[in-house]
């Protein structure tokens, strides 16, 4: 902004001597004292937001805060056992692909290089070994679809709540899980 007074003072004092005529002095100091104050308001006001934000995102996220989430979650949405049948049954059944065509061959073998404790293939089949295998277990769980190839990975305190927690929000959220799982 120093550029900006700069220029308009080279304005104030070359403009009489080139046209001839004198500037009104009283609508000079008006024009100086708004343009102060607007630029120091702007600057000022910028410099605390941006202050401000970054005193939130410094801010080091503690395990109490994820656990606290979790529960809160559970609180509102979590689903009872025939709820999430009833869910997981409405779901359309798509056609499992083969995998020993093309694309697919592809999709499997990227599925079958993934490490992990425990695979589930088809939600509605293996839903009572999803709740069972991850009750009271806190870890990493990832989606592979099948079909296209994409991938969802999230973590939780809780694997069972968040498993019933995101199949709450199937048919009634639009966030990538439950649409993919929609499909």
């Amino acid at each position: 902004m120093g550029a900006v007074f700069a220029l308009f003072a080279g304005f104030y004092y070359w403009t009489p001597k080139i046209v001839g005529r004198t500037v009104n002095d009283f609508l000079g100091k008006i024009h100086f004292w708004t343009l102060f104050i607007g630029v120091n308001l702007t600057v000022q006001i910028c410099f605390y937001l941006i202050f401000n934000i970054f005193i939130l995102l410094s801010k080091p996220i503690s395990i109490n805060d994820i656990v606290d989430r979790e529960f809160k979650d559970k609180e509102y949405n979590d689903i009872d056992y025939f709820t999430l049948d009833n869910k997981l049954n409405s779901l359309p059944t798509p056609k499992r692909p083969n995998p020993n065509k093309g694309k697919n061959k592809l999709i499997f073998e990227k599925l079958n290089n993934i490490q992990a404790e425990a695979k589930f293939i088809d939600l509605i089949v293996s839903k009572f070994d999803i709740l069972l295998n991850t009750k009271d277990k806190a870890g990493v769980y990832m989606f592979f679809n099948l079909t296209n190839g994409n991938y969802y990975i999230g973590s939780s305190v809780n694997l069972a709540i968040k498993f019933r927690v995101q199949m709450s929000y199937v048919k009634s959220v639009n966030l990538p899980l439950p649409l993919a799982i929609n499909k």
